[in-house]
């Protein structure tokens, strides 16, 4: 797992409205086999709910790789975010 580029994606892509619709959608599709994906500044995060994955990588440097982490911890990090 590629931590840096899950704390890149918290500083630099996770504002109110990130954190809001990602949250929303973790709560919403949680229990479903369903995957979203959403596009932000930077960074593409793909929800996998039938694995409980999350997928983010980084759209400027691709070469980055990807960080895949549970779905648990990913949704734990966002939801500490104070705004």
């Amino acid at each position: 797992m590629n931590d840096e580029l899950l704390e890149l994606f918290i500083k630099e892509d996770c504002d109110q409205h990130a954190q809001s619709v990602l949250l929303s959608a973790i709560k919403e599709k949680t229990g479903t086999d369903g995957i979203e994906d959403f596009t932000f500044n930077r960074f593409n995060i793909r929800l996998d709910f039938g694995t409980n994955q999350v997928v983010i990588d980084d759209d400027l440097n691709p070469s980055d790789g990807e960080c895949r982490l549970p779905l648990a911890v990913f949704s734990a990090r966002v939801a500490e975010i104070n705004m």
